[in-house]
C-alpha cells in the first residue's frame, strides 16, 4: 500500500514510524484513520488524498550486501481524493500535492548536512 499525504497530515505520519512496535497499530497510535483496502491486505490511511494498492513482485538488492533494495510492485487499485485530482482545486502540485522526501541534503559549498525535509514540485507553465 502506498499512502500519499498532504503537507498538512505530514506530522501524524511522521509519527507513525516511531509508533510502530510488533503489536501496535501505528497507524490509530498517530491520531490517523485506518480503514480497508479493497484489493489487498493492509490498511490505507483515510486522510491521505492518494492510496495505491499494490501486489508485491520481487525486490533486489543494490549490490551484494547492501542494505537497500529496489522493489517491484504492481498497481491493483487506486483511490484519489477529486478536490487534489482537480489542478483548479486542491491539485496534485505545490504545498497541498505531493510532497518528496529529501534525504541528507548538504550545502554544496561547505558540505554540511542539512536536516531530512520534504519538499513539493511547483508548476510555472
Amino acid at each position: 500500500m502506498l499512502n500519499f499525504p498532504s503537507y498538512d497530515i505530514y506530522d501524524k505520519c511522521a509519527l507513525t514510524v516511531k509508533n510502530n512496535g510488533f503489536d501496535d497499530d501505528e497507524i490509530t497510535l498517530s491520531g490517523l484513520t485506518a480503514e480497508k483496502a479493497r484489493t489487498i491486505n493492509a490498511p490505507r490511511i483515510a486522510e491521505c488524498f492518494l492510496n495505491i494498492e499494490c501486489e508485491y513482485l520481487w525486490e533486489h538488492e543494490h549490490f551484494e550486501g547492501s542494505s537497500s533494495v529496489t522493489v517491484a510492485l504492481r498497481a491493483t487499485h487506486i483511490c484519489m481524493d477529486s478536490d487534489y485530482y482537480d489542478e483548479s482545486k486542491l491539485g496534485r502540485y505545490g504545498k497541498t500535492g505531493y510532497m518528496y522526501n529529501i534525504h541528507s541534503p548538504r550545502n554544496p559549498e561547505t558540505g554540511e548536512v542539512i536536516p531530512d525535509c520534504f519538499g513539493a514540485l511547483e508548476m510555472y507553465k
